[in-house]
């Protein structure tokens, strides 16, 4: 898939695009440029580029794992403006993705077929999020857990 985009969008919020960019001279035509190995694809880097553009991404726990991973790859960090792609994904995913069952098990989905999630401990971080709440929620399993004795007592003996 092709895009066509301005080069300074693209270069004032990546250290990647930023050197790659910089090669060509002011009296060139245009300037192509091949990323094959952006994490997510097509799709992704449209969203980065929306971003780069000054457009809001509706950041969601389907997509934040790809965005996360594409930011990584292209350098979208503090150094080339504040807010960028990097920081605003990692707040997303630890203050929304993380404090709710459905959103850190969507998000653990998507970490399949990204080599940077691993890289970024998302997945570690999905399951320690979803044992720190199985942990947390003593009626998950079916039966109160409020400790071996008095859980088998009431169950045995119908105390309680």
């Amino acid at each position: 898939m092709s895009f066509h985009l301005h080069k300074f969008p693209l270069l004032s919020r990546s250290g990647v695009m930023e050197r790659l960019i910089a090669g060509p001279s002011e009296g060139e035509e245009g300037c192509t440029i091949k990323l094959p190995d952006v994490p997510g694809g097509a799709k992704t880097f449209e969203l980065v580029a929306k971003f780069c553009y000054g457009v809001k991404l509706e950041l969601t726990a389907g997509n934040v794992v790809y965005l996360r991973c594409a930011a990584e790859h292209l350098e979208m960090t503090e150094e080339y403006g504040e807010g960028n792609l990097i920081s605003q994904t990692e707040t997303f995913f630890n203050q929304v993705v993380l404090r709710n069952w459905k959103d850190t098990l969507k998000a653990q989905e998507t970490c399949d077929v990204l080599s940077y999630a691993e890289e970024l401990h998302i997945p570690k971080r999905c399951i320690d999020s979803l044992a720190a709440k199985a942990r947390t929620d003593p009626t998950l399993f079916g039966w109160p857990m409020v400790g071996p004795c008095r859980a088998l007592e009431e169950v045995f003996c119908g105390t309680g």
